[in-house]
């Protein structure tokens, strides 16, 4: 994973981002990745999501959850 982010930091759009965030900024972030996650669950992977409740349950959810907070 720290290989990722300075990879990430080296590149100039991101430089701003290789500091300390602000709970703001973090706010923000946050937000922008549950928009995305809903446009993807709801819009572009409707079908798969609704495939995974199906073969998962409620887990299916949860799995999502506990992969990115491993991505942390």
């Amino acid at each position: 994973m720290r290989w990722i982010m300075v990879a990430y930091g080296a590149h100039p759009a991101a430089e701003d981002l290789m500091r300390p965030l602000t709970q703001d900024e973090q706010n923000e972030i946050n937000q922008n990745v549950g928009v995305l996650i809903e446009r993807l669950l709801v819009k572009d992977c409707s079908e798969e999501a609704k495939t995974a409740l199906i073969i998962d349950g409620d887990t299916a959810l949860s799995k999502v959850k506990f992969n990115m907070a491993r991505a942390k």
